[in-house]
């Protein structure tokens, strides 16, 4: 007599079938809370944004942003703001960034490590671009800073590049520079309606200059070790008659050296002096 057939049920893994589904879920579980998180940490920098707007006296709106957390970044698109304040309000008007990337340090919270703006443009002037380091250096390129209304309003100094190299902090906790270059393209001197030329109060910024000097802690002007200003042209343009614009070529560079405390008077007087010999030249 044959033995039955013995039927054996064999017992299958769930862990397969799991471990397929898992496979496919959590990346997609992955993406949603990167997801998540994204529109969290978004809505976090927005608002702060907002609130530091708000908190230094500024009305403004944004284009857009970006941020990078691994980068520690945020970048601002078509920012336009306008001061609360009256005075500074005045003095900026409507302020237009076409680009700002603010580069946090990564060992200091909340701290700045660089500054990087693209095509900015207020009341007094406009530039191209802005680029800083702080306690390191700046650099700014296709700065334009423009004459007062009553003499046209129209570019007064017409700077390619400007670098500022930090130094140290000064005993009575300012900072200091060890060298400032200004590279000038062109000085736009405007005689207007009433007959009178910018330089004309000369004189009275010089007494200024020398008073701020005076003072113990420097009145505000700050301390430089080495200060260069190079001027390519110098134009003068009378308002109150028909003729057109002449240009003087001066290619003239002023230097300052170790004399940090005093070098401003020094500075403005030559520059007057490269002014007033392209007067000359110009035959006002």
């Amino acid at each position: 007599m044959s033995e039955p057939e013995e039927t054996v049920n064999e017992v299958k893994s769930p862990w397969p079938k799991r471990l397929t589904i898992g496979c496919v879920t959590l990346p997609a579980l992955l993406l949603v809370g990167v997801f998540a998180v994204n529109l969290l940490v978004k809505k976090m920098v927005a608002d702060r944004i907002e609130d530091e707007l708000v908190k230094n006296g500024w009305e403004a709106e944004l284009g857009g942003f970006d941020y990078s957390l691994w980068d520690k970044e945020v970048v601002l698109y078509d920012f336009s703001g306008v001061p609360m304040d009256g005075d500074r309000l005045e003095n900026f008007g409507e302020v237009q960034l076409k680009r700002a990337r603010v580069k946090f340090d990564g060992n200091k919270e909340d701290f700045i490590g660089k500054l990087d703006i693209s095509e900015a443009q207020a009341k007094f002037g406009k530039l191209d671009k802005l680029e800083i380091v702080p306690g390191k250096f700046i650099f700014a390129k296709g700065l334009t800073v423009n004459n007062p209304k009553d003499f046209g309003g129209g570019p007064l100094f017409e700077v390619q590049s400007v670098q500022i190299e930090f130094g140290g902090i000064t005993k009575e906790g300012k900072q200091r520079y060890k060298r400032v270059e200004l590279q000038i393209g062109r000085i736009n001197l405007v005689k207007n309606m009433d007959g009178k030329w910018l330089t004309d109060g000369a004189p009275q910024f010089q007494m200024e200059l020398r008073k701020m000097e005076s003072q113990k802690d420097g009145g505000g002007v700050p301390e430089v070790d080495s200060i260069s200003v190079k001027i390519g042209e110098v134009a003068f343009l009378d308002l109150s008659q028909s003729g057109a614009t002449q240009i003087i070529e001066v290619n003239q560079a002023i230097e300052e050296n170790n004399n940090p405390k005093g070098y401003a008077v020094g500075i403005f007087l030559r520059v007057i002096g490269v002014i007033a010999n392209a007067k000359n030249q110009a035959d006002f």
